[in-house]
């Protein structure tokens, strides 16, 4: 029995694809769904129209300009203003930091930095303890710079100032000389804490002196510089300043500490350590007192036993 034709098209299978369903390309990736399609062109199309809208409110001269001409027509092809200003602008960085890393000009050296106000410290000695040869200037760190600059015991305060490509200042405000040390090879200016420098060219004449040739008023205490004893140093100020007779000058040893001579009468005062100024200040006027009395003659004042303070 023979099939009519309409019952054979009847029992066939209807083949075809739902309007929903995307494409496949021959590699057999999805091509874009149609409406994504249809999305991107009215983005192209929004895009296109503002960037005439933004050429359209340039001056002639600028709309004339190849460089317009060009990035307009890069638009067209998908490339948006905004891509290739982020393109510019990551080269850019990337040169810039090449540069900065390679180029000895944003690398500190001892001809970047500059000292202000030294007057006994010297500009290479600050340099070296300051620890920032050859260390890019976008590694230094100022707070650690004056760190290592107050080490120096001369160093009173820093101030620093850090400039570009690599400029550094440094402002120092020094410790004031209080006094000499003369010894018999150096002659050293004594900062109020004990801290030494050579003294180099002309010493101020005011300045009062500690005359020590073997160095015997050096702090033990101190191992890696040479200083003298605060306690010492503070004892000799105070004696200059309490008795003009002694014109700024006393001396020190180590059997009798500090000692010095005074004129009336003529006695040799034994003063010992720096300990109890005050107590040693009031025996010393009363012995000074005795012998212009003529009580007893003496040569020698002692005054380093503060109970018992004796003349001979």
């Amino acid at each position: 029995m023979s099939t009519t034709p309409s019952t054979a098209r009847s029992q066939s299978p209807r083949s075809r694809t739902p309007r929903s369903t995307p494409q496949r390309t021959r590699s057999g990736v999805q091509a874009p769904h149609p409406y994504r399609q249809a999305r991107r062109k009215r983005a192209v199309a929004q895009q296109m129209r503002r960037v005439e809208a933004a050429l359209s409110g340039l001056p002639d001269y600028l709309r004339a300009n190849p460089a317009t001409r060009a990035i307009s027509s890069l638009t067209g092809s998908g490339w948006h203003i905004s891509k290739l200003l982020s393109i510019a602008l990551l080269a850019g960085a990337i040169y810039g930091l090449g540069m900065i890393h390679t180029q000895d000009a944003w690398f500190v050296y001892t001809e970047d930095v500059t000292f202000v106000n030294l007057v006994h410290l010297q500009a290479d000695d600050l340099y070296a303890a300051g620890a920032v040869e050859g260390m890019n200037i976008f590694w230094l760190q100022p707070q650690a710079l004056r760190r290592n600059l107050l080490q120096n015991n001369w160093v009173e305060d820093v101030r620093i100032q850090v400039g570009l490509p690599a400029s550094v200042t440094v402002e120092v405000q020094e410790m004031k000389p209080v006094a000499l040390w003369v010894t018999s090879d150096q002659t050293y200016w004594l900062a109020s804490n004990g801290a030494t420098l050579p003294a180099v060219g002309e010493t101020d004449p005011g300045l009062p002196q500690v005359i020590d040739s073997l160095l015997e008023a050096r702090d033990i205490s101190v191992q890696d510089r040479l200083a003298m004893d605060p306690q010492v140093l503070t004892s000799a100020l105070a004696l200059v300043k309490a008795l003009p007779e002694l014109e700024g000058k006393v001396r020190y040893n180590l059997t009798v500490g500090l000692n010095f001579p005074l004129p009336n009468p003529q006695v040799w005062v034994y003063w010992g350590d720096g300990f109890h100024r005050d107590k040693k200040l009031v025996n010393l006027a009363a012995a000074l007192d005795m012998l212009r009395a003529g009580e007893t003659p003496a040569q020698i004042v002692d005054v380093r036993l503060v109970d018992r303070p004796f003349v001979r």
